[in-house]
């Protein structure tokens, strides 16, 4: 499997980066072989092999069923962490905004109409009051 990665010496990298993101079993298989979620996790190791400052995210889960991206949002924040990489995530589902951002941007005819900073523990950011408060104020924002 291609990640983006060219020469000599450098399938070792390519299958780290494929374990570290959980499909270092598939190293060899065809993409059409690979299930939505092992695609989307080849998606994301193809864009850290080259270790960046940005990753840019642009609607990234929106194929995939309630629980595998449930477990790509936690990959992802860990990635974020391990890579010490800066994420824009492009997404319109507010639940996953606030699962993954540190800081939500709404567009309006656009532009940037407003920023919110998501000041939720991670706890807070699954359940509770106070994240169904900053939910209720986004969704009304986005109309």
């Amino acid at each position: 499997m291609t990640i983006g990665l060219y020469g000599q010496g450098t399938k070792p990298t390519a299958l780290s980066v494929l374990d570290e993101v959980g499909v270092g079993g598939r190293a060899g298989a065809w993409p059409r072989t690979l299930s939505s979620g092992e695609a989307q996790r080849v998606v994301l190791a193809r864009a850290l092999v080259s270790d960046p400052a940005l990753v840019l995210l642009d609607e990234p889960f929106a194929a995939l069923d309630a629980t595998t991206r449930v477990r790509m949002h936690d990959l992802v924040r860990a990635l974020r962490h391990r890579h010490d990489a800066a994420m824009l995530l492009v997404t319109h589902d507010a639940d996953e905004a606030i699962a993954l951002a540190d800081r939500i941007l709404i567009m309006h005819d656009g532009r940037i109409g407003s920023e919110h900073r998501v000041e939720l523990s991670c706890q807070d950011r699954s359940r509770g009051l106070a994240r169904e408060e900053f939910r209720a104020n986004l969704l009304v924002e986005i109309g």
